[in-house]
């Protein structure tokens, strides 16, 4: 009798083992983290909220987040006192902090001890660190604004020297937005990133280039994993164009800002993989089976 007992224990055991392994690998396989690049979406600004844009504050981050989201592009703003915090400027930031960066560079807390549209909260790079390391699967893309070399460099530092105090391995899941071809030494001396987009809204404001300097920087440069154009530059036949030649350097292409699924389904027929948006989630896309999902 014990040794039957002892038989039937142990088997029970052996079964409870294998189905919480089988339970694991489903649940591992469900949840599994993809690469940024497997994403079609990019969160303007981590996203909008309550039909607001722009935000960048922690708020739009969970809504989006919840929503399926993954991937966020982030503004982010070099205080007076040399810190980096989570802001849209210069144009919107008056309207939506209250204070007019044409004419002030206030300090870190000062725009930390302000709300967003008066009640949305604002977010550091601190904090954003802190937000990645709670959210493995997060990915974040900078649009640090500045193209001269100092401010690139203080800001790139001080993203640096916060991930290296933290977690120096969620610098994995930042993908830096470089605006010109000097800015990716800038950023190489301060810290070696896995990959980077390259957006050409500012391109044009620091010197005149054209396609085949760009597509030759590219081609150099193979981290260089995203290509990011204005959607006023975007047909589906200039995009037809585009992807064909980027693919061909294995760089993805992105439009930006666009809230309009009809408009983003003809540019993703046409080639174009991303789209920074503020509105549209990952969970419309999936629900609507439309761009990658269509292909599931």
């Amino acid at each position: 009798m014990k040794k039957t007992l002892i038989f039937m224990i142990t088997i029970l055991l052996v079964l409870n083992v294998v189905i919480w392994g089988v339970y694991l690998t489903k649940k591992y396989s469900k949840e599994k983290i993809l690469d940024w690049k497997e994403y079609n979406l990019v969160m303007h600004a981590f996203g909008g909220i309550d039909g607001l844009s722009c935000s960048n504050s922690r708020e739009a981050f969970i809504e989006n987040y919840l929503l399926g989201c993954r991937v966020f592009e982030v503004d982010l703003y070099l205080t007076s006192d040399d810190k980096v915090v989570a802001i849209h400027h210069p144009e919107l930031t008056d309207e939506l902090i209250g204070i007019d960066l044409a004419v002030i560079t206030p300090t870190m807390a000062e725009i930390l001890n302000s709300q967003i549209y008066g009640y949305l909260t604002p977010l550091s790079f601190d904090d954003i660190i802190d937000l990645m390391i709670e959210h493995p699967d997060m990915y974040i893309i900078t649009d640090t604004k500045f193209v001269d070399k100092e401010s690139i460099q203080k800001q790139f530092s001080y993203i640096f020297e916060i991930a290296k105090e933290k977690d120096l391995s969620v610098l994995k899941r930042v993908i830096p937005q470089l605006y010109h071809l000097a800015m990716y030494d800038y950023v190489e001396e301060i810290y070696r990133y896995d990959e980077y987009i390259f957006t050409l809204y500012q391109l044009y404001q620091v010197k005149p280039i054209t396609w085949s300097e760009i597509f030759n920087f590219l081609s150099n440069h193979p981290k260089i994993k995203g290509l990011g154009i204005d959607k006023k530059h975007m047909t589906p036949e200039t995009a037809s164009e585009l992807t064909t030649k980027l693919k061909e350097l294995n760089v993805l292409t992105y439009a930006h800002t666009l809230n309009d699924i009809e408009f983003i389904n003809i540019l993703y027929n046409a080639g174009v993989w991303g789209f920074y948006t503020d509105f549209i989630t990952e969970d419309y896309l999936k629900q609507n089976n439309v761009l990658r999902y269509n292909n599931m």
